[in-house]
């Protein structure tokens, strides 16, 4: 009796039609197997490796080749040349210009109208990125294709226009002019070729370079044009701005004085007055600073900063009292002659200057200047009339009159030689 092979569950089972273990169908004897058909023998024996395979792995096999197909015939099908063509227009169809461009760009040139989509998708992207000039040179070479004229002239519109706004230089101004005038009456390109409009064009781009004194002698030739006067008054404006601000505050001054009440040039009169004060009180010139600030009371804080230098100048006169107070005492309580003359203390000199004995009270009252051949010195003499000072080296002694003061070098005194020198007062104040 023979027997066979189940290939469902591999047990060996006597000859019949199914099995008698798992009840499988059993395949006829490979001698009476049909050789004429369309498959090969190793289809056949693959066929037969996967029946003999349990039924999970059969399940597993077939899942693995569904994924491999599924991974593969879309990457093969987008690879098509129809397909990557529908992407490229797709993109430019949302105009995303640039994913379209780099689309494109993965076919042949001979594909279709490739050759053309190459530029036209590259123009629209030197448009999108704001190469006016090399977009309207691209769209020009295209025309007629599709909408290249009206492309054309909107890049050159927009490149004349940057030229127009940022034009450094004569040259510039000369060709967005040219191109205005190739594109006639596209949008307001005529409006740009009447009269006067190129010159205050460049009026204006000088403005906005800083040179204001250029740009005034255009506006002021342009006369009527536009508001060529109050542009006029502008530059003038501005000029007296930097000269403030390069700190020739009475220059500035009188530039806001002219320009009368353009703009905020009123308000700028006392600003240029509150700086200047501000720089004079900073350098110690208060009493220069609290004559500004008081010219400007209702000014910021000008009656503030006025005390500020009444506080300052009040003490300085503190520190240069208590400096010659210290030394008038200092010079009676060692006076080896003992002449208690230095009587009025309070009534002091301020300052010796190097040898010419230049003696000042400064930011005081009732000074006087004396002179002699070849020097001159200053005193404060309110209260010292009739008496005599002994400071340093120097003794100091002023007539009742105060007409005359005397300079008496006290170390030759005392070697025993007197050497007084006097001085005739030659001013007051």
């Amino acid at each position: 009796m023979s027997t066979k092979q189940c290939l469902s569950c591999g047990h060996t089972v006597q000859a019949a039609p199914f099995c008698s273990v798992c009840g499988a169908k059993l395949q006829p004897p490979e001698d009476s197997a049909d050789t004429t058909g369309s498959a090969s023998g190793n289809e056949a024996s693959f066929r037969r490796y996967l029946l003999r395979l349990p039924n999970r792995a059969k399940l597993i096999a077939a899942g693995v080749i569904v994924l491999i197909l599924a991974i593969t015939i879309p990457a093969v099908l987008s690879s098509l040349p129809a397909n990557i063509y529908k992407k490229a227009v797709r993109h430019f169809a949302n105009k995303d210009y640039v994913s379209a461009y780099e689309t494109i760009q993965k076919l042949r040139s001979d594909y279709k109208d490739v050759y053309i989509l190459r530029p036209y998708y590259d123009a629209h992207v030197d448009f999108l990125r704001g190469d006016y000039k090399a977009a309207w040179n691209e769209f020009k070479d295209l025309e007629p294709y599709a909408n290249s004229d009206e492309m054309a002239k909107e890049s050159a519109y927009r490149y004349a226009a940057e030229l127009e706004e940022y034009a450094d230089n004569e040259e510039g101004l000369v060709e967005a002019r040219s191109i205005f005038q190739e594109l006639g009456d596209y949008r307001d390109a005529a409006d740009k070729l009447e009269p006067g409009y190129w010159e205050y064009r460049r009026a204006n781009n000088l403005m906005n370079k800083g040179d204001y004194s250029a740009a005034k002698d255009i506006f002021a030739a342009l006369g009527n044009y536009k508001d060529s006067a109050s542009m006029v008054a502008e530059c003038d404006y501005r000029i007296a701005i930097n000269i403030m601000n390069n700190g020739d505050y009475e220059y500035a001054k009188e530039l806001f004085i002219e320009l009368g009440g353009y703009s905020d040039s009123v308000a700028k009169i006392n600003e240029c007055d509150y700086v200047h004060a501000g720089a004079l009180f900073s350098d110690g010139a208060y009493a220069q600073a609290k004559a500004l600030y008081d010219s400007i009371p209702d000014y910021a804080d000008a009656s503030a900063k006025s005390a500020e230098c009444d506080a300052q100048l009040a003490q300085m006169q503190e520190r240069a009292k208590e400096q010659l107070i210290g030394k008038w005492l200092e010079s009676y309580i060692d006076d080896p002659f003992g002449t208690g003359h230095n009587t009025s203390i309070g009534k002091q000199l301020i300052f010796i200057d190097g040898e010419n004995l230049d003696v000042r009270m400064e930011n005081f009252i009732n000074h006087c200047t004396y002179e002699a051949e070849d020097s001159k010195l200053t005193i404060y003499t309110s209260g010292l009339l009739g008496t005599t000072i002994i400071l340093g080296e120097y003794r100091f002694s002023i007539s009742a009159d105060g007409e005359t003061l005397t300079v008496t070098d006290m170390t030759q005194y005392i070697n025993g030689v007197n050497h007084p020198r006097d001085y005739t007062k030659v001013a007051e104040s």
